[in-house]
């Protein structure tokens, strides 16, 4: 697969369903992973699984129609090179 080795990737919706997937993914690949998630479901599991893999979870509680929360997240994050815009409701 490919080496996300010193990337930063923030996937929004990524402590559950397809964006779980991918932060896991990402993570595998040696990415820093930085998650935007509505809510705290899940996110300790999430977070000890991709410690098992020797990264550092960072989850941020964000809710993405909010701009200027949105804002100041990226702010605090500071580098993006992948951006997984998965948040999302049905």
């Amino acid at each position: 697969m490919f080496n996300y080795q010193h990337k930063t990737v923030v996937i929004t919706g990524g402590a559950s369903g397809i964006g779980r997937a991918a932060t896991i993914a990402f993570a595998r690949q040696g990415a820093t992973v930085h998650v935007i998630e509505l809510n705290d479901n899940g996110w300790s599991d999430l977070e000890a699984e991709i410690n098992a893999f020797g990264q550092k979870a960072h989850i941020h509680a964000c809710d993405v129609s909010n701009q200027e929360k949105v804002l100041s997240v990226f702010a605090a994050i500071n580098q993006v090179d992948v951006l997984v815009n998965n948040a999302g409701i049905a």
